[in-house]
This record gives C-alpha cells, structure tokens and sequence, in this order.
C-alpha cells in the first residue's frame, strides 16, 4: 500500500507536459523588412530568448518560406521558469556568425564588426503544447538611423563605399541574455559600406544633425572612380529613408564622375602620390588640417586641436592605437580614405621614406617640387606645399615655410605622438607631433607598406 501510494504521489497530473520535452517553433515574419523593401533569398533572422543562454534560433528565407534552424536543444524546462516569454529578432543584410560569452550573443563578419543598417525588436510568444508561437513583423526602422537607398550597382556593391561628414557608422555588436542590444559608432565621416536590397543598394548610418537642415555632401568611390553628389537643405530625420538619385557608369542623376587614376601620378614607386592634399582644390593650396585618426577637420568645424578636444584621449587614457592595439590607421580613422575611398589612404612612414629617398626634390618658393627619378618617370613630379600645422586653437605661424604632413604611423615610443614628414627649404626629415596637432594630409593609392624591407626592389636611376 505504502508502494503503491508513493507511486501515486510520484505521478504526474494527467495532461502535463515533461520539462525534458523538445520544443518546436511556429515563428512568423511579415512581408516586408523594416517596411521598404522586400525579403530575399538568404535573408537571416536571429531569434533570443530572454533568459535563455547559449540557445538562439536562426530563421532563413528561401525566397519563399522560412526555414526554422535551432542552434542548441530547447527543452520545455527552459522556458518553465522564465518569468516573462519575450524574444529579440535581430536582422541583418550580410551573414553573421553568433558567438556567446558573457551572457551575450555577439556578431561578426568575417571576424569584423558588422557596421551598417540591423534591425531589433522585442515580441511577446507563448510555449502552448511545448510550440514556442510568435508574430514578428519586423516592420520597426530604426529609430536612430537614415537609410541611404540607390538603385543600381548590384552586382559590385561590395566595391563601393558612401562618404558623408554628416553621417556615422554604427555597428550592432551584441544582444544580452536580457535582450540589452549593444552598439558601437565611428566618427562621423566614416565612410559606410553597401549591402544589396531587392532592387538597389543600402547603405545606412546614424545623423550628426538629426531634423536639422543641412547641406549634405556624398561621395561614392570604388577602386577606379569617385562620384560626388551634393544635396542642400536637407533634414534627415531618424528612422528616413533617403533615395539617392540612381547612378550609372557615365555619372548620370546630378553625381559628377572623376577617375582615380585622375587624382594621383606615378613616381615609379610603390604607391601612386595624389596630386593634391586633402580638402584642396588645386596642388598649390594647403588643403584641411586633421588630428592623427581623425577624419573631421578643420574645414569640417573643428576649431581646437587641444588635448581636451582630441577624440582618443591622451596619456594613460588614450582609448585606441595604444601601442597594444594598432601601430597603423584603420581605414575608418583615416582622413584620406573618408575623403576619397576606394584605396586612397595616408602613407604610412615607409612610403613617406621611400618618397624621400628615390625622388628628386627641389624647393619652389613656398613647396616642394618632387619629381621621378626612375628611367621613365623622370617627367612626372606632384608638389607639397609648406602647410604651417593647427596648435590649440591657433595656426602656428613661425613655421609656415615648413610642411607638415601625417603618416599613418604610430611613434613607437609614446603613443601620444604619431609620424609626420617635416619638409623644409634645407631638408627634410621625420619628426613627431603630439596627435591631436592639426597636420596636413596627402594621400596614396596602394599597397599597404609598413617597413622599407616590404618595397620591391627598383631601379630609381636613369641609366
């Protein structure tokens, strides 16, 4: 009796479902992503669980239906002791990989943040007969982004990025265990990358002056051409979608077409030299002043290049390009890049070096005239114009016969400093100045070089 009493009590009501039982999914989507374009084939969701580790779902679109794919094994038990059933759908337009730590999931590109448009949104579910069941419209754009929409470049997005100094990158790098979603942001005139929608190209970005009116500046480059559009009066509010005027190859729809190939010469070295600094309209004029990693200049409204207003700190609170981080520039705290894209850049120390040693140099007045030295390239020269440098708030007049250009090197001695090429009337040489100095900026084109041992051997005589 005992026995048979003990396996009474031990017995579970009729009806209830064991904790061990494995959970199906009923999740559905609404038509349309974000409420401007349509799903296509490959499209991912991400689905999380609020108080659910470790476990995610992810749901593919086919062209057609969703294909439901659970990364771990859902129990009932799971959700039994939850005290609310809320999910986080994340989308994104390119392929992400999940990884969890620290209870939260966290996303990657090919090992790289994924900056760009994502949408987030909360949804309410029930777990009825071990069936996890939800509505997930995903119609919410982002509150605090603008979507820049083009159509055309399809088939070579990936080439091009978007420039635009009032426009700032934003990366959604992880959604919490508590549904939390953290971001990261670039400075403003980071430049953005594109993704394929259904019938153009996205890029998108966070406003500097969201509902404000402002003349808008975009520069769309790849390896080979830079189109430019400017677009006045604008008021870019957050969650807009902006059409960008459709682009062709000729540089139809108000963009003005330049080739790169147009912007630099060939010395004969390792990288092509652009013909004009950053911020100029013609060879002889200065062009902008920019703090080291900074893509914002002086033209651009920064008034003080003191340490107070430089963007990575200084000292022991130096946020990036500690010595243990970065020797050399990203592409997105590269003022050159920003202005021009494609593989423009600031040259590092040794393409400064191999510009100082295997060219002939000759001081013009106020510049210099640097000319090819290889047999063949003899008649081919670009001209530096002394620039004088930004100190505070303030153009540091006693050296104006002196050009100061950055380097994308860090000074491997103090962080707080970086490489500049210090041209003067009787000689030129590397110094190094405190990084939020406002320098000039002269760009290349190329093949990244970090040291002279990475040059491919030349012969820079006539002979």
């Amino acid at each position: 009796m005992c026995l048979v009493a003990g396996l009474l009590s031990c017995a579970k009501p009729a009806g209830e479902i064991p904790a061990d039982t494995p959970i199906s999914f009923a999740l559905n989507v609404g038509e349309t992503k974000a409420d401007y374009d349509t799903w296509m084939n490959g499209d991912v969701i991400h689905v999380f669980f609020d108080g659910i580790g470790g476990k995610y779902v992810s749901m593919e679109f086919d062209g057609t239906d969703w294909k439901v794919i659970p990364f771990g094994e859902f129990t009932k038990g799971d959700f039994d002791a939850l005290e609310s059933h809320v999910l986080s759908a994340v989308y994104f337009p390119v392929p992400v990989d999940v990884a969890y730590a620290d209870d939260r999931f966290f996303f990657t590109h090919d090992g790289e943040k994924v900056f760009g448009y994502y949408l987030h949104e909360q949804f309410s579910y029930s777990t009825a007969d071990s069936t996890v069941t939800a509505w997930m419209p995903l119609k919410k754009k982002q509150a605090e982004f603008v979507l820049f929409y083009m159509e055309g470049l399809r088939s070579d997005v990936e080439g091009y990025s978007l420039g635009c100094p009032l426009i700032r990158p934003v990366a959604c790098t992880s959604v919490g265990k508590d549904g939390s979603i953290a971001e990261e942001m670039l400075q403003a005139g980071a430049r953005l990358g594109g993704v394929v929608g259904s019938s153009g190209v996205v890029f998108a970005g966070r406003p500097v002056r969201p509902d404000e009116k402002a003349d808008y500046s975009f520069s769309l480059a790849g390896d080979y051409k830079i189109y430019s559009l400017k677009q006045e009066d604008l008021a870019l509010g957050y969650g807009a979608v902006h059409h960008l005027p459709a682009l062709s190859k000729s540089g139809d729809g108000g963009w003005t077409v330049s080739e790169a190939s147009d912007l630099y010469v060939d010395l004969g070295l390792n990288v092509m030299w652009a013909k004009r600094n950053v911020g100029a309209d013609t060879e002889a004029e200065i062009g902008d002043f920019f703090s080291w990693g900074e893509v914002s200049g002086y033209n651009d409204g920064k008034r003080n290049f003191s340490e107070s207003e430089y963007l990575f700190g200084a000292g022991d609170k130096l946020s990036r390009y500690t010595g243990k981080d970065y020797v050399t520039l990203l592409k997105e705290d590269d003022a050159a890049y920003a202005a021009l894209g494609g593989k423009f850049r600031i040259p590092t120390y040794a393409e400064w070096e191999e510009l100082m040693r295997n060219c002939e140099w000759e001081w013009k007045g106020n510049g210099y005239l640097v000319s090819g030295k290889k047999k063949g390239y003899t008649d081919r020269s670009i001209f530096l114009p002394a620039t004088s440098f930004r100190m505070n708030d303030e153009l540091v007049e006693l050296y104006k016969v002196v050009g100061c250009y950055w380097s994308s090197s860090l000074y491997d001695k103090s962080n707080d400093y970086a490489w500049y090429a210090n041209l003067q009337p009787d000689r030129k040489e590397f110094s190094t100045f405190f990084r939020r100095y406002g320098c000039a900026v002269r760009p290349v084109s190329g093949y990244l070089i970090h040291s002279i041992q990475d040059y491919v051997q030349h012969d820079y005589s006539e002979k």
